[in-house]
């Protein structure tokens, strides 16, 4: 598993706990829990370790249940964190926005149904937009 396999690559390059702690610019500590089972490291520091030790991510990973479902949890988090406090906000100016310049270029004026309306077209073309970013990444 990883704090089997980080071991064996420090101790392969006759490196101590410290000397891998000040190349990866982390504690002493960590390095020391990562290879305990105590905590693991961030998707950051993976792949330093990963490039450190000229190993793929896959060797580092494969195999290890517990750390694959904690980096699992940590994107998932990361993109409940996009959805709702980036995109979100951004998705509700924006629909304003173009409400108020439709009124005040246009002169449309807006009640219960038009904004209704404007609101399912502005979500429908949100979620094909985000769809295709999806399958773009994939």
């Amino acid at each position: 598993m990883f704090a089997s396999k980080i071991k064996e690559l420090r101790k392969n390059q006759n490196l101590t706990q410290q000397d891998l702690a000040d190349i990866l610019k982390v504690s002493r500590s960590s390095i020391s829990k990562w290879e305990t089972k105590a905590s693991y490291p961030d998707i950051t520091t993976l792949v330093q370790i990963s490039d450190h030790f000229s190993v793929s991510l896959d060797y580092l990973l494969k195999g290890d249940v517990e750390m694959t479902g904690q980096l699992d949890k940590e994107v998932n988090r990361g993109r409940f964190i996009l959805k709702w406090y980036i995109e979100l906000p951004l998705f509700i100016i924006s629909f304003f926005g173009i409400t108020l310049i439709l009124n005040n270029l246009l002169g449309i004026k807006f009640n219960i149904v038009t904004e209704l309306i404007t609101a399912i077209v502005f979500y429908c073309v949100y979620k094909y937009l985000d769809r295709k970013q999806k399958d773009k990444l994939k």
